[in-house]
Order: C-alpha cells, then structure tokens, then sequence
C-alpha cells in the first residue's frame, strides 16, 4: 500500500500526537481523536478524488464549448455588420480573446479530520477554495492544529488573477453553513457529504447551496437501515438478495424528492454499493421541464398467481451511472495510476460499473437455486442459457456472485427448472 511505504514528512509531531499518513497527505490526531478512520476509507477518498477532478475537466470542457460558440456567434454579427463600430473597436483596442478555466469552490461539509481537503488542495487543479467545516468540538481542535498542513498543499495552486476566494470556515452545524451559500452568487460547485450515518437530515441543505452542473458526492453509512432485512419501519427496504442496490435508489429518490421543490433534476453519473456504505456521484441541473418528467413512469408491474407480493421503495427507476463519465474517470485513473494507492481496485470495480446493464436489480443464482431446492448451475452456465434466449446479460459491481439482465423473472426460472 502507498500509505504504508510513504516517508514521513519534515514537520514537528507535538508530544502525545499521531501522524497519519495517506499516499503522500498526512494530518495530525490529537490524543484524544475518536475520527473514523479505517484502511477501507482510502479507496472512498481516492474515488472522490478521481470523479472530482474528471468532474472539473468536464466542466471546463461544457464552458470552453460555450465559450467557442459564443465567439463564433460575435464573429457571424461582425460579418454582417451587426457588431461594434469601427470607433468603439479601435478605442476598446484590438485584443486576443482568451477562454480563461473556471475554478470550483468546494464545500465539505463534515470533514473529521481535514484529511479530504489536503487532498482538495494539493490536487485538484481548477480549485477557487475550499470550505471546511464539522460541528464537533474535538473536530474544530484538530482541524485548527492542521491548519498549516492544508494552508501548504493550497499555496501550491495557483489562482486566477482578481479573483477573491472563499476562505475556509468552521461552523457547528454542516445545515446552518449551507444555507448560508443558497444565494446565486455564493453558491459552491462540489459539495463532498460523508456523514457518519445517515446523509438524509443534510441533503436538502445540500441541494439549495449547489451552482448548475455542480457535483455532488454523498456517502452513507448505514447500509445495515438502507439494505435491511428488517421491519417496513427501517426505510421499508426491498427485501430481496438485490437490497444493496435498493439501497443506492433509495438514496437517489431521496435526492431527487429534494431537488424537485426548487425546479431542478439530477444526473447519476457514478452510484457504488463499497464494503459497509454506499457512494454516489450525482450532477444538479435546473429545468422545470425535466423536473415534471422526474415523477413519470415506474419501474415494474409484475402480478404472479399464488404468489407473495414485494412492496418496495419509491426508488429511482432511471440510470444510476453514466457510462460515458466512468470512461473519463478510467482515463484518468490510467493517466494518475501514481497518485491513487488503490487504483487497482477502483479500476476493477468502476470497468464492472460501466458494463451494468441499465436494469433496476441483480438476481442471484445461488439464492433461486435454493428456492427451487436443485443444485446452483455454474454462473457461466445461467448467463449462456440466458444469451442464447436472446437476453442481454452482465455483472453487477454489488456482489460476486450476482447477475443483471433483461429477462423477465419467469425467463430466469424457466433456466433452473430445465437446467
């Protein structure tokens, strides 16, 4: 692992501290630290850190296209003597123009233990500022003694001339702060939400404080409420082998829910069932229009004689990743492969990702087989039975052992029963 072959950094560790270390960023943890921090956490912090940056270039890539058309629109007028007089041209003087990089101001709104924003700053290149809060005490202490670690990593990045960025703040409450940002011209870009449990008290905060085309990146915690197999009172939860990826439509309904009281829709671009919670990468767009189609439509009317009913959700019935993004970030992991201590694996699961076929659940043969008490048939064998019947079939990035695929469940059954 690359935070274990990392050197330590020259900097004095106060008696009592602890220096963690993570690829090339480190912090300092007080005596007392009760942050959570586990070795699986470094693969969320590098995925973060990989669609935010493919993100940005996106972004960059939408306003230089606008930015072109524009010019070229100027350029049409001028021709057909539409555009400024001669005199205004020559006292404005004749000047090259130049498509200048947006910069993004980044929120995150419960940081523990600043580790992201080190990774904020000394990273991402296109970064207006970044905006660090937690409403722990112990939190605010340990982010003030990090202070001149994250200062160094942002004075690496250089920012645009006249430009006055946001400085980082600290506030008690993640809610309070961002309302504070709903404003249009106080809006932020990315706004990174790890909670330690549940996102839901946060996400309408989180969905008034975003610019148009900015990125959210959630994570939840209690998949053991959102995958349960408990009682309807636990998110009424679907109960069935494929509960993980209710658990990312539950979360995605919750966002859209949100979103559609202020006129505007979302875009999944990345949605991940990883280890014991659940990460999501979601685009806020404005549009009334798409915002009446969000509400249109479900999933599956499916009625089966002498059979139990499942009742499930809402849950969001779209696309939850967007195979187009994945390809970007996949470039883009390729071209960084050094910066990332666990690439491999985010390249494994995000190339499993973009292969999923566009259907709501997975099914596994192991579970069906126990239902009709016969021997499981190799996974092989049930994705060839269900392509030669002219089905299109794939993995899932959820489990090991799980299928997605166009066929109806009657077809799947049909496979166990004459295989």
């Amino acid at each position: 692992m690359a935070s274990e072959t990392a050197e330590p950094p020259p900097i004095t560790i106060s008696e009592g501290y602890t220096l963690h270390t993570e690829n090339a960023y480190y912090i300092l943890l007080p005596p007392d630290n009760q942050a959570f921090l586990k070795p699986v956490e470094e693969f969320n912090h590098d995925l973060s850190m990989a669609c935010i940056r493919t993100w940005s270039e996106l972004l960059n890539e939408e306003k230089q296209a606008k930015w072109q058309q524009s010019q070229e629109r100027q350029a049409k007028k001028k021709e057909n003597g539409c555009g400024p007089k001669p005199k205004q041209v020559k006292k404005r003087g004749v000047k090259c123009p130049m498509h200048h990089p947006c910069r993004s101001v980044i929120l995150e709104a419960l940081s523990a233990t600043g580790l992201h924003s080190i990774h904020y700053a000394k990273e991402i290149c296109h970064r207006e500022s970044r905006i660090t809060n937690d409403y722990s005490p112990a939190t605010i202490n340990g982010l003030a003694d990090n202070t001149e670690t994250i200062e160094a990593g942002s004075s690496e990045t250089p920012k645009r001339q006249g430009s006055k960025p946001v400085p980082p703040k600290v506030r008690h409450h993640p809610s309070a702060l961002m309302y504070d940002y709903r404003t249009e011209r106080a809006c932020v870009d990315v706004v990174d939400l790890d909670p330690y449990g549940a996102a839901a008290p946060f996400i309408d905060a989180v969905v008034q404080c975003m610019n148009d085309g900015g990125l959210v990146c959630v994570t939840c915690m209690n998949l053991s409420v959102l995958a349960t197999l408990n009682y309807l009172e636990k998110w009424c939860a679907l109960l069935c082998a494929s509960s993980s990826s209710g658990a990312l439509r539950l979360v995605l309904h919750t966002i859209l829910t949100s979103i559609a009281r202020y006129g505007r829709y979302i875009q999944p671009l990345l949605s991940l069932s990883i280890d014991f919670y659940v990460h999501l990468f979601v685009r806020i767009y404005t549009s009334a229009n798409e915002v009446t189609k969000a509400f249109s439509g479900n999933i599956n009317y499916h009625f089966k004689a002498h059979a139990g009913l499942t009742v499930t959700g809402p849950m969001w019935s779209g696309s939850i990743h967007d195979p187009a993004f994945i390809s970007k970030v996949l470039e883009h992991i390729e071209a960084s492969n050094d910066k990332y201590g666990t690439s491999a694996r985010m390249k494994g699961m995000l190339t499993v990702a973009k292969e999923e076929l566009n259907t709501p659940f997975y099914f596994m043969p192991a579970k069906i087989a126990g239902t009709f008490h016969c021997i499981c048939p190799a996974l092989d064998e049930v994705a060839l039975a269900l392509l030669h019947a002219g089905h299109q079939i794939s993995r899932s990035h959820i489990s090991a052992g799980s299928l997605k695929t166009t066929a109806t469940r009657a077809d799947v059954h049909d496979v166990f029963c004459y295989s």
